[in-house]
């Protein structure tokens, strides 16, 4: 995808399959590992949105009290996602009639903010009841805006302010009726699937409905549901991405009933989770999996996927909070195509900036310390036109590279000057990892 937006330059990066052509060999898409920053201080709430002010980052968020009968709105700033400082309470909800449960936070325009719970529905199973508060970030003007509850449904959603088209999106886990092979506290008929809607307010939302275990039930056209690649028992328990720069990402919680007679493990009511998967898309509402089998979340907490928010950049990276701990990958860095064998890729049409191209890369057997028998990577370039027909003087000869401890090759083809013209690069390479270009 074409990252401007928060890069502030030309970059490609790999988070879709058609990014590369696959002219030759078996390519795989795979995610990088987030890495650790260490531990946050002075922040005593979940981060849910943040603005860029200045020199400093404001961050928003929730925070409950020792009961579910408090819930409340915070903010904060940072400058490294790390240390924070000037904390305030904004606005506490009034008490509800049993318990709040989830909730989210946005920032929308002109230093407003919107927040959005639900509290224990009576019966549950008829769904829980949503509501909407918003005041402004200075701590005025907050007022309850629903009288009867928005909606009723699932207590696992996910809020995000698209400001381009100045709209709330809500990802919102709901029920399909489904036969399951193992029962849990749904039931063995009901399983967790994905329902996108949208609103201007809050208040009215496209599509509308209210649902519950014990019915109503949303449409099959619109809801996103497991394929034919998951495993059978597959559900979708909770997703809240992000817009990274020119594309949406974010991790969804995955989940699989556990057969009876186990012994219950940690305190959910319906057994352990499964995994996340890091899922991809160019305008927020059809989604791409290419990495169902290779998100890499070795280490991070779980809270990372649940709990994801808009990344904090710093530097040269995004920053995210998980647990009170930090986690950053590189915007260029995130995801990567790689093949062990030979492989041949052509990229998508580009029009360099300045006449310098970049790859961001990684080769396996340096990576993984292999011996030196078996460092065999390689990685050929060659300029093509948009018409994809090779450019002489830009051949894959001239642009050659063998295994190294490199991150960062620039391409150069024996002196000859790269045209600020529509271009498409063919690769040619192996034992590689590839994760962007700078152009």
């Amino acid at each position: 995808m074409l990252l401007t937006s928060l890069i502030g330059a030309g970059l490609l990066t790999f988070a879709f399959p058609d990014e590369l052509r696959v002219d030759y060999g078996k390519l795989r898409f795979g995610t990088e590992c987030p890495q650790p920053r260490g531990k946050t201080e002075g922040l005593h709430f979940r981060i849910c949105d943040r603005a860029v002010e200045g020199d400093h980052l404001r961050v928003c968020g929730i925070r409950y009290g020792e009961t579910r009968q408090i819930a409340e709105v915070w903010t904060a700033t940072t400058t490294d996602g790390l240390h924070y400082a000037d904390e305030r309470l904004l606005y506490r909800l009034p008490p509800p009639d049993r318990e709040w449960l989830a909730g989210d936070v946005v920032l929308v325009d002109d230093g407003q903010l919107l927040a959005m719970i639900c509290d224990c529905g009576r019966p549950p199973t008829a769904g829980h009841r949503f509501h909407v508060f918003a005041g402004g970030l200075d701590g005025t003007g907050w007022t309850h805006r629903n009288e009867a509850p928005v909606y009723r449904g699932q207590d696992a959603f996910g809020l995000v302010w698209d400001a381009e088209n100045q709209r709330l999106i809500n990802y919102q886990t709901t029920y399909q009726q489904w036969p399951k092979r193992y029962a849990d506290n749904m039931g063995d008929s009901i399983r967790r699937v994905l329902h996108i809607r949208t609103s201007p307010d809050g208040l009215v939302w496209t599509p509308g409905g209210s649902f519950g275990l014990s019915g109503p039930f949303l449409p099959e056209d619109q809801l996103i549901v497991p394929d034919a690649e998951d495993p059978p028992e597959l559900e979708f328990y909770k997703f809240r991405p992000a817009q990274l720069g020119d594309f949406w990402a974010g991790c969804m919680g995955r989940y699989v009933a556990e057969p009876p007679g186990l012994p219950r493990s940690g305190t959910l009511p319906h057994g352990p989770l499964l995994d996340a998967e890091w899922w991809v898309s160019r305008d927020g509402f059809h989604w791409q999996r290419p990495f169902r089998e290779t998100t890499d979340l070795t280490g991070v907490p779980y809270s990372f996927a649940h709990f994801f928010h808009p990344p904090l950049p710093v530097g040269d990276e995004w920053r995210w909070v998980a647990s009170n701990q930090v986690y950053a990958l590189r915007p260029d860095r995130m995801f990567y195509v790689e093949s062990l064998a030979n492989a041949e890729g052509t990229t998508p049409v580009f029009t360099p900036g300045n006449g310098e191209l970049v790859l961001n890369v990684s080769f396996g057997s340096i990576r993984l310390n292999r011996q030196s028998h078996l460092r065999q990577g390689y990685l050929m370039a060659e300029l093509r036109t948009a018409e994809d027909v090779p450019i002489p003087g830009f051949e894959k000869e001239k642009c050659r590279f063998l295994s190294s401890a490199d991150t960062a090759l620039a391409l150069a083809w024996e002196g000859q000057v790269v045209p600020k013209e529509p271009l498409r690069l063919r690769l040619y390479f192996r034992d590689l990892r590839i994760y962007s270009l700078a152009y």
